[in-house]
């Protein structure tokens, strides 16, 4: 018995070490995360929002396999010069969006969350992908994955607001 115990307590623990994982590298922190079905959502940052120096790095991965996205390209492209940033509040929620242009695509990370179920925009979280204007993906994150400090640390760092086009 003790020991199926321990067998059951590893496998959980197991579990819960793999879908605790992260794609940002141990020297970066999470700024935002969140997860699809089968893909992973992150922005991660190295050194303060506060600096001129700050670097954030976007990251799409397959969950338990390979990033498919790492936006910019350049690991020393500073955040200021690869995204854009708008966050709306209104009486019962708010909206955070972070958009960014990568061959061709613009792509809008955005999280709102909302106090009551009246309100017009639902909770949710994911990323759009558009190019010509037309929407080409349209990634849905489950809520209860959702690490979400991107007010903080955009808002924190002044980055120009998207314009839409």
């Amino acid at each position: 018995m003790t020991k199926q115990f321990l067998f059951s307590l590893t496998l959980v623990q197991a579990a819960f070490l793999c879908s605790s994982a992260t794609a940002c590298e141990s020297s970066e922190k999470v700024i935002f995360e969140c997860q699809s079905k089968t893909h992973r959502v992150t922005f991660c940052e190295t050194g303060s929002a506060k600096s001129q120096s700050w670097i954030v790095k976007y990251r799409y991965e397959r969950i338990g396999g390979n990033i498919e996205l790492a936006y910019p390209a350049n690991a020393t492209t500073r955040a200021h010069d690869a995204f854009t940033y708008n966050h709306d509040t209104w009486s019962k929620g708010e909206r955070s969006v972070v958009s960014f242009v990568n061959g061709g695509y613009r792509y809008f990370v955005h999280h709102a969350s909302t106090a009551g179920v009246e309100d017009e925009t639902p909770n949710e979280a994911g990323v759009r992908v558009f190019k010509n204007g037309a929407l080409v993906a349209d990634i849905k994150c489950d809520l209860p994955t959702v690490k979400d400090n991107m007010f903080k640390a955009f808002n924190q760092a002044g980055l120009k607001q998207y314009e839409e086009k």
